[in-house]
């Protein structure tokens, strides 16, 4: 399963590369890989088993890349909850979602102790922290237990996230993400980000925010790309960021584009690293387009969603036309253009209509798979997945070697 996966074969392919970035924390491929391993073995030997689910409340930290690669490795559910939310709401989601385990931040003791005697189906109390009252620390049951591969078996439609949506009218709601869902919202994020496998990606969004994992983890960690975590979403936090991390890639709501813009600091700090940004949220006017892209290029994208079905639309760099006639300019105006949230149907039978190639081991994967030929292969990538043929084509010849 692909998914489950990934941190392995990071770790196999790229071990002293840096996977993940936070604050003074940073993390080979294979540090990264070894925490996960143990932390799967430290939940199974708590009683979490496959199909249960996880309760994360934090917020932006390491731990927020490394539980939904446990999750997706372990055969777990994930449901990341927004911290600030009321103590019903908090209460409410945690029940409604079966979690048997919490894993908090210790800055949210408070909160957990307000609504402990309310949660009907937990057992496990985890803290990014120092623990009290029974419960366990994080850190500690990553010491305690062995790095090996854990070994759990996952199927395709296995329930590996519950993002929360909504919430502004009544008590937020949770959609089911399975391995499959997760998968084909990654294909479509490596098409629009044109993800590399030397980008270096930076979060400057609450993770628990709309579908931050499937839009920006998991696509640059399929690619073995490097993740920068911060927790400061000012302005000249991000810009100094971006010049000391020399970011790549990075996802940014709509309202911080012309904040970071206008920050007194954007020319004080090199920011010329940047090759694509997606801006999320609600449109913007051309002059703030302008204003951006003469500042940074002409390296926006900006996609539309929902939690459910994330991207439905993307407007492309190209399409950004912000002077001249308003038949040139119209595109800005525009949602952008429909993505392809389905692979279609193969030339041939495998896995039941989809595939990646980037857990094969060879070429008697061809066979194994039931692809007739390994051109017949490339010729069905090359028509359903625009642009990550090449990806695709690659990850095949290094696991050939």
């Amino acid at each position: 399963m692909i998914l489950q996966e990934i941190s392995q074969r990071n770790a196999r392919r790229y071990p002293n590369k840096t996977a993940l970035v936070f604050e003074a924390n940073r993390f080979t491929f294979k540090e990264l890989n070894n925490r996960v391993n143990s932390l799967i073995n430290a939940l199974l030997d708590l009683g979490v088993s496959q199909g249960d689910r996880i309760a994360l409340l934090a917020d932006n930290c390491h731990q927020y890349v490394e539980l939904p690669l446990v999750a997706a490795k372990g055969g777990m559910a994930v449901n990341t909850i927004n911290p600030m939310l009321s103590a019903r709401e908090l209460a409410y989601l945690i029940n409604n979602a079966g979690a048997n385990t919490i894993i908090f931040a210790e800055s949210y003791m408070d909160s957990i102790n307000s609504i402990r005697q309310e949660l009907k189906t937990v057992k496990n109390i985890i803290v990014i922290g120092n623990p009290q009252n029974g419960m366990k620390s994080y850190e500690a049951l990553i010491d305690s237990y062995t790095p090996e591969e854990p070994g759990v078996q996952i199927n395709d439609d296995d329930l590996l996230f519950l993002l929360c949506s909504g919430g502004t009218t009544g008590l937020p709601k949770q959609i089911m993400h399975t391995h499959k869902t997760f998968f084909f919202i990654l294909l479509n994020m490596l098409w629009v980000f044109q993800t590399e496998h030397e980008d270096i990606c930076l979060v400057p969004v609450p993770i628990f925010w709309g579908a931050t994992v499937p839009y920006l983890l998991f696509p640059h960690l399929y690619m073995g790309s490097t993740i920068v975590i911060t927790r400061d979403f000012s302005p000249s936090s991000i810009l100094k960021i971006i010049d000391k991390e020399k970011i790549t890639t990075a996802c940014i709501g709509s309202n911080s584009l012309p904040q970071l813009a206008n920050s007194p600091e954007v020319n004080k700090y090199d920011h010329s690293s940047l090759r694509c940004v997606m801006v999320t949220g609600a449109p913007l006017p051309a002059e703030a387009w302008k204003q951006a892209i003469k500042l940074f290029g002409n390296i926006f994208v900006q996609t539309y969603g929902l939690s459910e079905v994330v991207p439905i639309t993307c407007l492309p760099p190209h399409d950004f036309v912000v002077e001249g006639s308003p038949e040139r300019m119209r595109k800005i105006y525009s949602c952008g253009k429909e993505i392809e949230n389905s692979l279609g149907e193969p030339p041939c039978e495998v896995l039941k209509g989809w595939l990646t190639v980037s857990h094969w081991k060879g070429l008697g994967a061809v066979s194994h798979y039931n692809f007739c030929s390994f051109s017949c292969l490339k010729s069905w990538v090359d028509t359903q997945v625009p642009k990550v043929p090449e990806v695709f084509l690659e990850s095949f010849e290094e696991d050939k070697g």
